[in-house]
């Protein structure tokens, strides 16, 4: 049966999801997560593919990435295949590592775009492997100007939120406020579907503030 074509972005954003087959990890230590990396690094550079958020977690990644949809493609075959070869042959594994196709989420707004970025920085945070957002495997350090090799440009984003210190702030108005994040996401599929107007976050960011 063939597969169903992927969706193309208006915008270009798209927010990609690779997970371990079988749930299983895909990373065993730092040198897989620096491996990952790095290689991440090298190809989306030669794939003119733009990295605006990572994570990654035990047995699955998030990225956030700025791309033509088939330069996407052509990166992601490369990276999950570059790092498959690594990982079976360290690890002495036989069979695929990533489960199926990526998943690859087209990005429909500015709100959509900052919800995912704040998403992802989050995930450490809600599996209960960081107290906080400070995380040695995700963006979030990058764009406080921590990291020494970052992936990222932080220039969109901080001028976005108003620099450094917004862009701490509005990660801090999502902290562990986990009904309106939902109700963000339901104003957010509103919009997607036409239904909602755009830019309606200064509206949730003042429900937020209500809610909390």
């Amino acid at each position: 049966m063939p597969r169903t074509p992927r969706k193309e972005s208006p915008t270009k954003f798209y927010h990609v999801t690779a997970r371990g087959a079988g749930r299983r990890a895909i990373f065993e230590d730092s040198e897989d997560h620096e491996r990952l990396r790095e290689t991440m690094r090298q190809i989306f550079s030669e794939e003119s593919v733009e990295i605006h958020a990572w994570c990654h977690m035990r047995n699955h990644m998030h990225l956030l990435l700025r791309c033509d949809l088939r330069n996407l493609s052509h990166a992601m075959q490369r990276l999950e295949t570059s790092y498959s070869h690594y990982f079976n042959g360290k690890c002495g594994h036989v069979g695929p590592v990533f489960q199926g196709r990526y998943g690859c989420e087209p990005i429909h707004s500015e709100e959509h775009f900052l919800m995912t970025l704040c998403y992802i920085h989050q995930n450490p945070l809600r599996a209960g492997e960081s107290d906080g957002y400070s995380y040695p495997w995700s963006s979030y350090e990058e764009y406080l100007g921590n990291a020494r090799k970052p992936l990222c440009d932080p220039s969109l984003v901080l001028e976005m939120l108003g620099g450094i210190d917004g862009f701490a702030r509005f990660h801090d108005l999502e902290l562990g406020l986990s009904v309106p994040f939902f109700l963000r996401q339901l104003l957010l599929l509103l919009q997607i579907y036409g239904i909602l107007a755009d830019g309606y976050l200064p509206l949730v960011q003042l429900l937020l503030e209500v809610l909390s």
